[in-house]
């Protein structure tokens, strides 16, 4: 027999095992994203690096750099860059030390709920489906994943142990981080205000109520009230409210019903997360059933079920505002696509014998072994569904399959011009400006502001070609042959081109832009055949050629 000091002994050398083994399987399960793989980030990411490039070398976050997201994901890809010393080494670093943290706060609360086999088995199986939801790494949702877990495991542990103020204002906290990472990410906190709404109203104890949301409230002050002195005191607050509210409303205004409608299944199509997002769905539809047969009685059930069951639906509808179908959107229903997974089994077992008369809990127990082999079978199954997709998905990244032709780009650029000359990406692409050193001219280093119906304006215009033409830069690249979105620089081709999405069209004052370029800039006489992107350079003789060269961006009126 194990003595009780033995079997302690062994528990940390168990954490160690466990914290060790998820760690590597981070690790190894973003091996194939690593730079030297994968030296070309994608469009997301190339835009967070540049704006946080341009940060560390004194550029204002929004006034003078511009995106729509909130400033959690600079602030990041800043510190990864600091840490990598300005490779992207630093930020992949980031990235699996978050996707390991993320992994061992799912397994040790679905554990704690619904058992070792289903907390490991449920972790294992959203870590699988990740590099299908995140191809090539560094998207925002990707680091809300250790604040979603984090707050459940505050939940979990509150509800074990009694609240006290502190849980609440360690949830305002996590919820005021994730606030700065993606703004409709707030499905698991508002099921967890929710839950104690209710169960604590029928109970009338609604001086408990009033504590928790004051708690959440000052921690999520906290957070909030520290980047709005932030960026106030950088004169950019007001930048910041255009860009990150009134920008992203705009660009969701424009989807349609049937396109919000259909984005709001498409993560049940995507191949690798199929298995995880069925059984998530199963267990939400059990949770239903349950509550209806409880007739609403949210306190007869594990907390846990309930958080699923309400913020699920919440994080869903949430993540379908836009209408876009962008895999990497479904990360941020992870947490709670997995919960419900671990709800499914937990039925499976018998765990809801709460909701049983004693007999019939008995009953349950009796045939535990043999829903245990379910289980156990259904698991198997799940990983198995998720294991050869994955496999065969990071192969390519091993194969250099997604290598692409911005290669050739980034030898192009740093072989023709100098680390302070400036380059305009005429598109999407500021990753080249961020993998080259070379600044863009304006601060809108991507033209989907001036394009985004709603949000466009002539003023904005003004303000692109004031920094154009103040800042000429050395070397234009137009990038419409591939990205239908964008207006092609020759006339030719803008002539027969039309945007394939109504949200997206040039405003007539553009033709001031196209002018000038027309004017300053021609065709580079030669430039590699694996380039399918035109190359613009300044005209000999041309009169933007007397601002050029100096290294420092010329202000315009704001």
């Amino acid at each position: 027999m194990v003595s009780g000091k033995a079997e302690r002994s062994r528990m940390p050398i168990r954490t160690s095992i466990v914290v060790f083994s998820f760690v590597l399987f981070a690790a190894v399960l973003w091996l194939p994203f690593n730079p030297a793989q994968r030296p070309i980030p994608n469009r997301d990411s190339g835009v967070f690096l540049y704006v946080s490039q341009q940060m560390l070398e004194g550029k204002v976050l929004y006034r003078e750099v511009w995106d729509h997201k909130p400033p959690g994901v600079y602030l990041i890809n800043a510190l990864g860059l600091t840490v990598g010393k300005g490779s992207l080494w630093g930020v992949w670093a980031l990235e699996v030390v978050s996707l390991a943290v993320a992994a061992l706060l799912s397994v040790t609360v679905l554990s704690r709920v619904y058992g070792l086999l289903i907390g490991t088995a449920v972790t294992i199986s959203w870590m699988l489906a990740l590099p299908h939801l995140s191809p090539g790494g560094n998207f925002t949702e990707e680091y809300l994943l250790p604040l979603q877990f984090a707050a459940l495991w505050v939940f979990v542990s509150a509800e074990e142990r009694g609240w006290r103020p502190y849980h609440g204002v360690m949830l305002g906290i996590m919820a005021g981080a994730a606030m700065l990472l993606k703004l409709n990410v707030l499905g698991i906190w508002a099921a967890v205000l929710f839950y104690k709404l209710v169960v604590m109203a029928n109970r009338n104890r609604w001086r408990e109520i009033f504590r928790l949301f004051w708690t959440v409230a000052i921690g999520t002050g906290m957070v909030l009230g520290a980047a709005t002195v932030w960026l106030y005191s950088s004169g950019a607050f007001a930048d910041f409210v255009d860009a990150v509210f009134r920008y992203n409303a705009e660009y969701s205004r424009s989807a349609s019903l049937y396109a919000r409608v259909h984005s709001l299944f498409y993560g049940f199509t995507l191949e690798g997360t199929a298995g995880l997002f069925v059984l998530g769905l199963a267990g939400w539809l059990l949770s239903l059933y349950l509550v209806v047969q409880a007739r609403g009685r949210l306190d007869r059930f594990d907390p846990m079920t309930i958080i699923a069951f309400v913020g699920l639906p919440i994080e869903m509808l949430m993540l379908s505002i836009s209408g876009r179908d962008y895999p990497h959107y479904w990360l941020v229903a992870l947490p709670l696509m997995a919960t419900s997974a671990a709800v499914f089994f937990h039925g499976l077992r018998g765990g809801f014998y709460i909701t049983q008369n004693k007999e019939s809990a008995a009953s349950t127990l009796a045939h535990l072994q043999t829903r245990n082999f379910v289980i156990v079978a259904t698991v198997s199954l799940l990983l198995a569904a998720n294991v050869e997709p994955t496999g065969l998905f990071l192969t390519k990244y091993v194969r250099g399959d997604f290598v692409s032709v911005e290669t050739e780009v980034v030898k192009y650029v740093v072989g023709n011009t100098k680390k302070d000359d400036l380059v305009l990406l005429w598109g999407a692409e500021p990753g080249i400006n961020f993998l080259t050193s070379r600044a863009s001219p304006t601060r809108f280093s991507y033209l989907y502001p001036l394009l985004t119906t709603g949000y466009q304006s002539e003023h904005l215009v003004n303000q692109f070609l004031c920094q154009l033409s103040s800042n000429p830069p050395a070397m234009i690249i137009d990038t419409s042959p591939t990205n239908l979105l964008i207006p092609p620089l020759s006339e030719r081709q803008r002539g027969i081109w039309h945007s394939p999405d109504s949200g997206y069209a040039p405003l007539p004052e553009m033709a001031s832009v196209y002018n000038f370029i027309a004017t300053n800039y021609e065709l580079a006489s030669s430039t590699p055949e694996s380039m399918p992107w035109p190359v613009y350079k300044l005209r000999e003789g041309s009169h933007s050629q007397e601002f050029q060269g100096n290294g420092q961006l010329q202000p315009c009126a704001r």
